[in-house]
């Protein structure tokens, strides 16, 4: 497996408001009892929203035009639809107004479906009740991307201001650029981004409702990519405020919405500069896949840590990304954890080293989805007071023999720890360490040790040279 081997920055990505749920009106805003029998809406937002990505501190910017959708019931039990694709705007703070009015009838049931923006190509199926995207790109340019939003079913009485309540469809997506707390910023000046940018984002698909959440109330549904869709140009982003400190976040670029996507594909490239108090300089730089990250989700209750191998609908996802060159980046590290099969030493495509979020190895993935496929055992296989690393299938903690060799039972190519005839009796079972390739050159040639035998850190020793010659010349002094 050939990779590249980029410059010793391990790009840390931590995401600490992932998979927060951004509900656009507060479900518990309730409605306000009118004098009027005109139906009247409201959505109780602040008028102060100006971004494509709304939230409940934005709210509506004046201007905003939903769809809204809606079927009365009367005390005969006939239904009518009251409402068809109907434009309502927020033409004053506080006031949405549409036209012609309808007026309740005081017998009758109500309840009513919306969808933002109102400009947006889509379609309500009136039997199902559900909202459907049927081709949807997302724009380059962020300034103009829209916010799609579906709002809950609504079911008001009579004489009531229907207040709709909306959640988002679409992923929102931020990344921001800061020091790792464990790398010291001593004798520093500024860290410096040179290069940032995202690729393999796809930005074309559609949308299908299948309903409404039970508990929530919250449309659900599902995205699904064009089959020749493009790529999302992402702006590159070439310079941010620099970083002094560790209370320093830059933002690389925020308010993205993006298409509710899997991540496999989806890369972060960044590259930074360090500028040292002496005026001196290093550069580092990073390729990482989106879809290893793993993050705590904001707010939960549990704490776990989730995988975060693609965007969902009514999410947003911060990511930042924190340097830390002194930290290993071991996703550019090519391994061997078989032993000989196939000659000692030689890579296995796609097999990659996984660590927990303290930067403790504990798998091996080889499917490429960040998991750890294979678990990790530990112990001193060599008797040099280290110990090693190698897969463990059976969960005896201990290293499997993994490519069948110096074995002697029943089944030699199960990964069972038996007795061996190699003599060695730090490793009786033939158990196999797992290699790293840590300089390029397509072989695995380091064990697995811990601690690591290698260090990003620029290390210095010195040797004083034998004088290159020495004459000896004898003079006459007479």
């Amino acid at each position: 497996m050939k990779k590249t081997i980029l410059s010793g920055m391990a790009a840390t990505i931590m995401l600490a408001a992932c998979q927060q749920n951004e509900v656009l009106v507060d479900p518990n805003g309730g409605s306000t009892g009118s004098n009027s029998e005109a139906i009247s809406f409201g959505l109780p937002l602040p008028d102060n929203g100006s971004r494509t990505a709304l939230s409940q501190a934005t709210g509506f910017p004046l201007g905003s035009v939903i769809t809204v959708d809606g079927f009365q019931t009367n005390d005969k039990q006939q239904v009518f639809r009251l409402f068809t694709d109907q434009a309502v705007e927020h033409s004053a703070a506080g006031t949405w107004t549409y036209s012609p009015v309808r007026y309740w009838d005081i017998k009758s049931t109500y309840v009513f479906y919306a969808f933002y923006p109102y400009g947006m190509a889509h379609t309500f199926d009136a039997g199902n009740r559900t909202y459907a995207v049927d081709s949807y790109t997302v724009p380059d340019s962020k300034d103009s991307q829209e916010d799609i939003m579906i709002a809950q079913e609504n079911h008001t009485l009579p004489l009531n201001l229907v207040t709709l309540n909306f959640n988002h469809i679409l992923s929102q997506v931020n990344f921001y650029f800061k020091a790792s707390s464990n790398f010291s910023l001593n004798q520093v000046e500024k860290v410096e981004l040179t290069h940032f940018d995202v690729t393999g984002i796809r930005n074309e698909g559609s949308y299908a409702q299948t309903g409404f959440n039970a508990t929530t109330g919250i449309a659900e549904g599902q995205w699904t990519l064009a089959a020749n869709s493009g790529l999302y140009d992402f702006p590159e982003v070439t310079a941010v405020a620099p970083i002094q400190s560790h209370t320093d976040v830059s933002t690389l670029e925020d308010g993205l919405l993006m298409l509710p996507q899997g991540l496999n594909d989806v890369w972060a490239e960044i590259s930074y500069r360090i500028s040292y108090d002496n005026g001196s300089q290093s550069a580092y730089s990073a390729k990482v896949n989106l879809a290893k990250v793993k993050a705590v989700l904001q707010n939960s209750t549990t704490g776990s840590v989730e995988q975060i191998d693609k965007w969902k609908p009514n999410h947003v996802y911060n990511y930042y990304f924190a340097f830390d060159p002194s930290k290993q980046n071991t996703d550019n590290w090519t391994i061997d954890y078989n032993g000989s099969t196939g000659g000692d030493g030689t890579p296995i495509e796609g097999a990659t080293l996984v660590q927990d979020e303290g930067g403790n190895f504990i798998g091996v993935d080889i499917d490429g989805d960040g998991q750890a496929d294979y678990p990790l055992a530990w112990e001193d296989i060599d008797g040099d007071g280290k110990d090693e690393g190698g897969i463990d299938h059976d969960g005896d903690g201990h290293i499997d023999n993994v490519d069948g060799e110096n074995v002697n039972h029943a089944d030699p190519t199960s990964p069972a720890y038996g007795s061996v005839t190699d003599g060695n009796a730090n490793n009786p079972g033939g158990g196999d360490v797992i290699l790293i390739d840590t300089d390029g050159d397509g072989i695995c040639e380091t064990q697995l040790e811990n601690p690591l035998p290698i260090s990003t850190a620029i290390e210095f020793s010195a040797e004083i040279e034998e004088w290159e010659g020495t004459y000896d010349a004898v003079v006459d002094a007479q």
